[in-house]
């Protein structure tokens, strides 16, 4: 019997016949040592349930009734989510559960929750299975090796690194004769005639043997294991072990938690034999995800690897580099072993298992008891560390969501959005329990890249079916909401004009006229009172001394438009925002004698930025982002917002003297209106109130209602309301206010490097880069904002920008140049670096407008 971690396929002995039930996965750590007088045939049931009702129990689902006498089961494998066992007569094997890589080898990439008939295997004498993550081995009677699945680091040793949905022969064996086969998470292990062994696939740790190589794509032998005679073989995760027909065991691959067994994790991919376990007579050997274990002639089981599942034996969570026997099996006599992920089982003389170690249990939750069972599920993982529930629940999750990716997600839909929603519960549990998670930990690129997020964002729109799958997009389902809002608004216009008998053009998008010397007049008069335009694609033409600036918008006109006219709203003149140095953060004016309607179009910039694709150069306090999400604030939203005041208050709190005598406060709050002190109550007669040790609290809580809402009610109001008539999409529910901040500021760090790397190389454009590195902060922020219109990097980072360096001709003393609406950089080849520079400071510096000299 194998699991994911992948056990040597030989032919266990015969099984009683068992009807097995399917049901949904859910993790459960065994403490103490199991022992389950059951016959073996229960522990093949694969925990998988989801593809038919959701709504009804798994029926039990069973093999095929075999003819009365014969014996019902040959050999079994077990891995991730899927299942594989051969049955007699005619050797048939059936294989049930996960198969979006082809790993069920019925010929395609669908999932079963039936056990179904492995037709490419039909007629050849199947004596062994060896499963691994994705992909599955199974070897004949007469020597013959078959793979099937996934095919990415070329584990199948055939033909690739495309995916095998049915049985493919592995034809470079058929002249030694496989005996014995084991798969491990992306490699496979064959023990072939002579005692020799083969090994291919990912080789990134050693595990295939071969030192030279990170991938083998063709099965090479194990030349540091000849003449050893080989007889049984064991593929964990990232490593392997091998055992000789005189008891010795080797091993070799990925040792970081021990699973060598020698002590060390020097030479990890030449085999080393493990000297502790040369006298024991081993008789066979099992291998986990990073644990190993190995069986003694008299029965006994020894351990070591990664422990802190209890994999290595009840109680025992640490790591252990060399072999251990399990003491709680004393007096126990095993004939059997296998390694699960990081669990272990023991087949007993008299047909009773052990089992220890984190396993899989199988459970089908009723429709009404789900979400309890999601609660319960979140306040678990709650308690776990954020750096191990990051390790363990959120980066393999998002590895599955990548190879689903890759593997298309036409036949792999449903197990991404089931990922999603385990995302979502880890979510919520990481940010329950403080959010020390960054919550780009929960994003996905590549789901991001290739999925078609506007059938995914209409369905969610229309079923909320596909919310675990938008919750992960965030950034581009909010743009593809906008796009497609966009377009209806396009559609909209165009058939109006022309049942008015106007040229559709003219209305297809929000055109504004700006002049550069009153960009915010100019701005609110457009912007504020054409609502209905809002979410039409924007187009702005500068005027300079009266006369339209030549430049053609596609977007860096606009970009140009954001970023003078943030910078006009926030000026101090203006009196609309206070700045604290602090923080470098700007706030409300609770004095502002501005119109509500200009805080509206400060809303509306902040919209119409998002719904355009700009980033924008704003700084709030994270509690804008909050209230914008419609949240009320906290005592902590305060404290980060204005860490001055929020040391006071807390201080208030802590203090344990006479409260009344030494804090001389009331229940009012003071505010600065142009030089002059105001004062506001907190609560009806509050000036007459003081503050006492017995209300201090409610004081607090007054106060922290009164500064981030109250105290500018009008304001925010108003700034919120332009900012919803562009963004009131579904969409915008999805958001923390992190992400929103994210959407909106961009990231806020500069990584050239990563620009550099997706850029195409050539001399003059290496000696650009080596002087835009040599560059400051500020100065590489303007070169940004010179060439795209925006001193922020888009989500995803500066390797997300499609920046384009064209040659503008030989040497010459003019200027590079940019189209910000196509992130270009005409860039002559100058000679010299010296040079270079100079001239690429001057055009960053000085360069403003478009057609301007």
């Amino acid at each position: 019997m194998d699991d994911e971690g992948g056990a040597a396929a030989e032919p266990p002995p015969p099984l009683p016949a068992a009807s097995v039930p399917l049901a949904s996965p859910t993790l459960a750590s065994a403490a103490s040592l199991s022992r389950v007088d059951l016959p073996l045939a229960p522990a093949l049931a694969p925990p998988i349930d989801g593809l038919a009702s959701s709504d009804s129990e798994a029926a039990p689902a069973a093999l095929p009734a075999p003819p009365p006498g014969a014996s019902p089961l040959r050999a079994a494998s077990l891995r991730l989510l899927s299942a594989a066992a051969v049955q007699r007569p005619g050797t048939e094997v059936y294989a049930w559960g996960r198969g979006d890589c082809g790993q069920l080898g019925s010929g395609s990439a669908e999932d079963s929750a039936e056990p179904r008939l492995v037709e490419g295997l039909q007629g050849r004498d199947v004596v062994g299975l060896a499963g691994g993550r994705l992909h599955t081995a199974a070897v004949t009677a007469d020597g013959e090796l078959y793979t099937w699945g996934a095919n990415d680091s070329h584990q199948l040793g055939v033909r690739g690194p495309e995916q095998e949905v049915a049985p493919a022969r592995v034809a470079q064996l058929e002249a030694f004769g496989v005996q014995a086969a084991a798969s491990g998470t992306a490699h496979t292990l064959a023990v072939v005639d002579e005692g020799a062994l083969a090994a291919w696939g990912s080789n990134e740790f050693g595990q295939c043997a071969q030192p030279e190589a990170t991938m083998v794509e063709q099965p090479k032998l194990a030349k540091e294991l000849r003449g050893l005679h080989i007889v049984r073989a064991a593929a964990g995760g990232n490593h392997s072990l091998s055992l000789s027909s005189t008891g010795g065991v080797f091993s070799f691959g990925a040792g970081g938690s021990g699973e060598l067994g020698r002590g060390t994790a020097e030479d990890p991919a030449v085999p080393r034999p493990i000297s502790r376990l040369w006298p024991l007579g081993i008789v066979q050997v099992a291998a986990g995800e990073s644990h190993s274990a190995a069986l003694t002639a008299g029965g006994a089981v020894l351990t070591w690897g990664r422990g802190k599942y209890g994999a290595l034996g009840p109680g025992d969570v640490e790591n252990r580099s060399v072999p251990q026997r399990v003491r709680a099996l004393a007096g126990v006599r095993g004939v059997q072993l296998a390694c699960g992920h990081d669990h272990t089982v023991l087949l007993v003389a008299g047909g009773g298992v052990h089992t220890w170690g984190s396993r899989i249990v199988g459970v089908t939750v009723p429709a009404q008891d789900r979400l309890g069972v999601r609660q319960a599920l979140q306040a678990l993982l709650e308690r776990l560390p954020p750096d191990v529930l990051a390790a363990l629940c959120v980066r393999p999750v998002q590895r599955h969501i990548d190879s689903c990716v890759s593997a298309g997600l036409g036949a792999t839909r449903v197990q991404v959005l089931m990922a999603g929603v385990l995302l979502d519960i880890v979510r919520q549990a990481a940010a329950a329990s403080g959010g020390r998670i960054p919550y780009t930990e929960f994003h996905n690129r590549s789901l991001s890249e290739h999925a078609n997020l506007q059938v995914e964002y209409l369905a969610w729109v229309s079923n909320k079916d596909a919310a675990a799958l938008v919750s992960i997009c965030q950034a581009r389902i909010m743009h593809g909401e906008a796009a497609l809002q966009q377009q209806q608004h396009l559609s909209a216009a165009a058939m109006q004009a022309l049942f008015q008998g106007v040229n559709p053009a003219s209305v297809a998008f929000l055109h504004i006229s700006v002049r550069r010397t009153h960009v915010v007049e100019d701005a609110l008069n457009q912007l504020v009172h054409r609502a209905e335009d809002l979410k039409k694609p924007l187009k702005v033409t500068f005027y300079s001394g009266g006369v339209p600036e030549p430049a053609q918008d596609e977007g860096g006109v606009a970009k140009e438009f954001f970023q003078l006219l943030t910078l006009d709203l926030f000026k101090p003149e203006y009196g609309m925002f206070l700045f604290d140095e602090q923080t470098r953060t700007y706030w409300f004016n609770a004095a502002s004698l501005e119109a509500e309607v200009e805080y509206a179009l400060v809303g509306a910039v902040l919209g119409l930025a998002i719904y355009n694709g700009v980033i924008l150069d704003v700084h709030f306090p994270m509690v804008v982002y909050k209230k914008l999400l419609g949240a009320e604030p906290t005592f902590d939203d305060l404290r980060a917002a204005f860490p001055e005041l929020g040391r006071g208050l807390q201080q208030l709190l802590d203090y344990e003297g006479d409260v009344e005598s030494v804090f001389c406060r009331n229940f009012t709050v003071e505010y600065d209106f142009y030089g002059e002190r105001r004062t506001e109550e907190l609560a009806p007669g509050g000036a007459d109130v003081p503050v006492t040790a017995a209300n201090r609290a409610d004081y607090v809580q007054k106060y922290t209602k009164w500064v981030p809402s109250d105290g500018v009610r009008e304001q925010f109001k108003a700034f919120r309301s332009g900012f919803l008539k562009v963004c009131n999409g579904p969409a915008l529910t999805l958001f923390t206010p992190a992400e929103l901040e994210l959407l909106v500021c961009g990231l806020p760090h500069l990584d050239f490097e990563a620009l550099q790397r997706v850029a195409k190389d050539h001399p003059a454009v290496r000696s650009f880069w080596e002087v835009l590195q040599g560059l400051s902060l500020e100065q590489q922020r303007a070169f940004l904002q010179f060439t795209t219109g925006s001193d922020r990097p888009p989500i995803g980072g500066l390797a997300k920008l499609p920046l384009l360096i064209q040659r503008a001709g030989p040497d010459t003393d003019r200027l590079p140049a940019a189209h910000t609406c196509f992130n270009a950089l005409l860039l002559p080849e100058y000679a010299g670096k010296a040079k270079l520079r100079a001239k690429l400071l001057a055009a960053v510096e000085y360069a403003r407008g478009f057609g301007l000299q």
